[in-house]
């Protein structure tokens, strides 16, 4: 997945609302649906969590957006946890 050349070795990353110390989203620890949404092809964060997570990894880049706008049209996209 492209978005993983973003993490590299990151673990957690400084959310910049609380300024605390904030871990990534763990997809084998923690529910998909806790942390984002989904809305018109752009992943909303729902946490603290979820920021960080989408910032680090440019989840939101807009050919990403773009593309999963069209799988989703396509019905071609499916959401982890459902």
């Amino acid at each position: 997945m492209l978005c993983n050349k973003h993490k590299g070795s990151d673990l957690a990353s400084v959310e910049p609302i609380t300024e605390a110390i904030v871990p990534l989203y763990h997809p084998r620890k923690q529910r998909w649906q806790e942390h984002f949404s989904l809305n018109n092809g752009e992943f909303i964060a729902r946490t603290a969590i979820g920021r960080i997570t989408i910032r680090l990894l440019q989840m939101n880049r807009q050919e990403r957006v773009i593309e999963r706008k069209l799988l989703v049209e396509a019905a071609l996209f499916n959401l982890p946890d459902t």
